[in-house]
């Protein structure tokens, strides 16, 4: 099954302006609006300095979530790359599949390198956010 995300800004070209629904002004009235939505068991961090945190992890069974450029370390156990040539719909469409894929290698930790913040970046950076919120 494929999954299809849109950036907001493509959205509003077509229907204008959105009023963005958050947990913090209403009751959410569907699972995507849920602060923690499709997430791993796995604990799960979104971070812009992915070796800063593999080191913080140093020992432990670590997947990785990145973008475009695989990244070798010994220290990780599993890599999921989104799009080797850094597509964003291409990205958007593996993201689910992928965060599955590393949740069933039943890790101590995933770790999501955050997309470049604009455009289609921005949405799927919105899921990765939801994935790696604490469970309550």
């Amino acid at each position: 099954m494929s999954y299809i995300i849109e950036a907001i800004e493509e959205i509003e070209k077509v229907a204008g302006p959105l009023i963005i629904r958050t947990k913090e002004n209403v009751e959410p009235n569907a699972p995507g609006m849920l602060s923690r939505h499709y997430a791993p068991e796995t604990k799960t961090y979104l971070t812009s300095k992915l070796m800063n945190m593999i080191e913080r992890f140093e020992g432990k069974k670590i997947g990785v979530l990145v973008f475009k450029n695989k990244v070798l370390d010994s220290r990780i156990s599993y890599v999921e790359v989104l799009s080797s040539n850094g597509n964003y719909e291409e990205a958007a469409s593996n993201l689910y599949g992928a965060m599955h894929r590393l949740d069933e290698f039943k890790l101590d930790v995933i770790l999501a390198e955050k997309l470049p913040d604009h455009d289609l970046g921005k949405t799927i950076n919105d899921r990765l956010e939801r994935a790696s919120k604490n469970k309550e």
